[in-house]
């Protein structure tokens, strides 16, 4: 059985390079934890996928950003979103975040409430959710998709999506 963010690597792996309407990735890797895991996961999608066309779909159309802070996660989504339509649009049709959960999880796990969003977190995650469906919007993205390291830990993740589903529906 292979995890959501193995299955969506191989996915975009397979695709065929050629194509017109194939996909360009920027994938955001949130956190050691997930750059673990996203480090372990990719040597076995490459294998299984060792085509010519794998190659360069990895090479030229997926491009990943291992970041440990959240503030510079804002700060490249800040980048993009300053960016304008036309010589200087951003070249990607899709952003995947994998390990959100844990980044965010992170800022505050000196917390009391054990498992509890306090305050810090959820402005923060707010600032990144209402930026990415900002640029998701402004710059015509086929889409944006959030990938949980952990989706057993059930107070981050239905946090994150609660948060996720309201900026959806306001941008």
């Amino acid at each position: 059985m292979c995890s959501e963010i193995e299955q969506v690597i191989t996915d975009l792996i397979s695709e065929d390079p050629y194509n017109c309407d194939k996909s360009r990735v920027l994938v955001f890797v949130l956190g050691d934890e997930s750059r673990v895991a996203f480090e372990k996961i990719v040597p076995g999608a490459l294998q299984l996928n060792s085509s010519i066309g794998s190659v360069l779909r990895s090479r030229n159309d997926i491009d990943i950003l291992f970041l440990n802070k959240p503030q510079v996660l804002f700060m490249y989504l800040m980048k993009l979103d300053a960016l304008e339509n036309g010589k200087e649009s951003i070249d990607y049709n899709y952003i995947i975040f994998y390990g959100l959960d844990c980044l965010i999880k992170e800022i505050n796990n000196k917390n009391e409430n054990h498992g509890q969003f306090d305050l810090e977190q959820v402005r923060l995650s707010n600032l990144i959710y209402n930026i990415a469906f900002r640029i998701k919007r402004k710059h015509s993205l086929k889409g944006l998709r959030y990938i949980p390291l952990r989706d057993d830990e059930e107070n981050t993740s239905n946090s994150l999506r609660k948060i996720e589903e309201y900026w959806e529906t306001v941008c």
